[in-house]
């Protein structure tokens, strides 16, 4: 009977102990990403440049002033403000016809892992200030990261596409879970600038004699912008059981069990 319970015993613990094994595996297999996401955005161009409010007539930007050379953060067809996933493949361009029927591009990490996290943003000027922030989203609880945990990429002197970044420890309250995850990048101009939203739908610049001149078409949008990234599925997984560990466990288990058949 003793040798019975003992093998009885055996099993449960083998079967319990291949399920770790297997966990551990599993949550390590999590990790891997492929496939892409897919979103539609603008069908057309979009510029935006940063102006003193005196080279505006009647709300219209000066043609002499914007063709003398301006800073402008240009979004193209399918592209974005602002974005953040976790590899550039993550974007897939469709057309309002094609339907995306799976998203396993998306951000994951462990619980209590550093988080590492990367993007770009198409908006950008160097004269103005640019306070970016993450924030990391769950019903009612959310999570903003922000000054010394982020950073935009330094370099060119007008506009550019730039990398932006965060690194920072993971929140203790941020459990094993589904998330969202945004970026966001709140533009100040100087004082006596404006944002400047250019008609790109007009190809060239307009004259208007009655306003004295030629101008550039567009909509003045006050000295202040933000642009938030889409959405983006964030996953906590939980802590795996480290391999090593649990083999030794495992090897510990089997030699009670043999020292307890040879007792019985």
């Amino acid at each position: 009977m003793k040798n019975v319970k003992a093998v009885l015993l055996f099993l449960t613990l083998a079967s319990s102990q291949l399920f770790f094994l297997v966990y551990s595996v599993t949550a390590e297999a999590g990790l891997v990403r492929n496939a892409g996401k897919g979103s539609i955005s603008v069908s057309f161009p979009t510029w935006v440049t940063m102006v003193p409010e005196t080279e505006l007539v009647s709300g219209l930007l000066r043609e002499e002033y914007y063709a003398a050379g301006v800073p402008l953060a240009i979004r193209g067809p399918g592209e974005y403000d602002i974005s953040a996933v976790p590899e550039e493949d993550c974007i897939v361009y469709l057309d309002g016809n094609t339907p995306f029927e799976d998203d396993p591009c998306y951000w994951q990490f462990y619980q209590d892992e550093a988080l590492d996290l990367f993007g770009y943003t198409q908006s950008f000027f160097a004269e103005a200030q640019s306070l970016l922030s993450w924030t990391i989203s769950n019903g009612a609880d959310s999570w903003l990261f922000s000054g010394a945990d982020v950073a935009v990429e330094e370099g060119a002197a007008l506009q550019a596409r730039r990398e932006i970044y965060m690194n920072a420890a993971m929140p203790a309250g941020l459990l094993p879970g589904e998330y969202t995850l945004r970026a966001s990048l709140d533009i100040t101009a100087p004082e006596g600038y404006v944002f400047y939203n250019i008609d790109t739908l007009v190809s060239g610049p307009a004259c208007i004699d009655e306003l004295g001149g030629c101008f550039r078409l567009g909509t003045a949008v006050g000295n202040s912008r933000l642009v938030t990234s889409d959405p983006e599925r964030f996953v906590v997984l939980p802590l795996a059981v480290p391999e090593p560990a649990t083999l030794s466990l495992f090897s510990l288990l089997l030699l009670m069990l043999y020292r307890q058949s040879r007792r019985g």
